[in-house]
């Protein structure tokens, strides 16, 4: 507000900083676009389970959250490994369905991927699903991010990977807000969250 500026400037002299921001274009493609496409899982109940393997619908999130035995559904997890595995494919426009435009700073393709996951855990246990596929160190470099890892580890984000390797980072969603990461393309959410 001008008159609250106004009333501080007189009183402290504080500068007014103006940051310009530069807008990049987003494509948004949601799991209904992939639904049918060969080999995507289909999403239909998909969400999170009780950890005994039984829906949360029967026996209430609520008490699955008290107990503290939710897990996402497995479902969730397989609609993101064959999102990685069949990105190039979609960037190069090779994919029936789907063509993504190149989004890497250079306009190529090969940007770096984010991946929201609630958690810990649920980043292990996409970590897991990736080694499961075979989605490993030799095309990408896979980074867990969440606040339980020391500095050192969190700072692997920031670094470009080796050449033709693309960099995953898998995080909660305080990375959302809190860090920006120049080279990511991609982000994969999962659509859910832990709150407090």
């Amino acid at each position: 507000d001008d008159q609250i500026q106004d009333s501080i400037s007189e009183k402290q002299a504080a500068p007014v900083l103006k940051v310009g921001a530069k807008c990049f274009p987003v494509t948004s493609i949601y799991t209904d676009d992939l639904q049918g496409l060969p080999g995507f899982p289909t999403l239909k109940d998909a969400g999170i389970t009780d950890g005994s393997g039984g829906d949360t619908e029967s026996g209430g999130v609520g008490s699955a959250v008290e107990s503290g035995a939710i897990k996402l559904d497995k479902k969730l997890y397989d609609a993101a490994v064959w999102i990685l595995q069949h990105l190039r494919k979609m960037e190069d426009g090779q994919h029936e369905g789907i063509a993504l435009p190149p989004h890497s700073q250079s306009g190529k393709p090969g940007g770096a991927v984010l991946i929201f996951c609630p958690g810990a855990p649920e980043i292990y246990d996409l970590l897991e699903a990736f080694a499961a596929a075979g989605i490993d160190d030799r095309r990408f470099v896979i980074i867990p991010l969440h606040g339980l890892l020391e500095d050192k580890q969190q700072d692997e984000i920031f670094r470009p990977p080796p050449y033709g390797k693309r960099k995953v980072i898998i995080g909660t969603n305080i990375a959302e807000s809190s860090i920006t990461v120049n080279d990511i393309s991609y982000i994969i959410d999962l659509g859910l969250e832990k709150l407090p």
